[in-house]
């Protein structure tokens, strides 16, 4: 597009029409296209919303999102998850002080901490997933 808009800066009379006639159409072809990505991401976005919505359900939490698609309570709920991981953690660690065995301990963290960690981990990248198609459609509208 940018060769076309050199080209038809040089030219004038019928070669300028000519060129700025080439110079509209990659110009509409562009916007048939961001139409199409935008069509797409928004069909994404809707995938993502609901495997953000999945991930925060197998978390024990629920996220409220606005008419923007706006997270309005993400930092309580995360806020909230991490407390809980701290707290698994701190049991893990308290299993020796408290004359427990090694294997209690490894048996508590995979049964209790893991899970919950890898629960954590699926929400922040299903989270991320969500605001990069968001980002995305914020993009292609500007």
């Amino acid at each position: 597009m940018n060769d076309a808009s050199k080209a038809a800066d040089r030219l004038w009379g019928p070669a300028r029409l000519k060129q700025l006639e080439k110079q509209n159409k990659l110009i509409q072809d562009e916007v048939k296209l961001l139409k199409q990505k935008k069509k797409e991401a928004q069909a994404n976005l809707i995938k993502d919303r609901s495997d953000l919505s999945k991930a925060a359900a197998a978390a024990g939490v629920s996220f409220n999102i606005d008419e923007k698609g706006n997270i309005t309570n993400y930092t309580e709920k995360m806020d909230a998850l991490y407390a809980e991981l701290e707290s698994r953690e701190n049991e893990a660690d308290g299993f020796a002080k408290a004359g427990k065995s090694k294997e209690e301990q490894d048996e508590y963290i995979e049964k209790y901490l893991t899970p919950l960690q890898d629960k954590i981990n699926e929400l922040k990248e299903a989270m991320s997933q969500y605001e990069e198609t968001r980002e995305l459609l914020e993009d292609i509208d500007d």
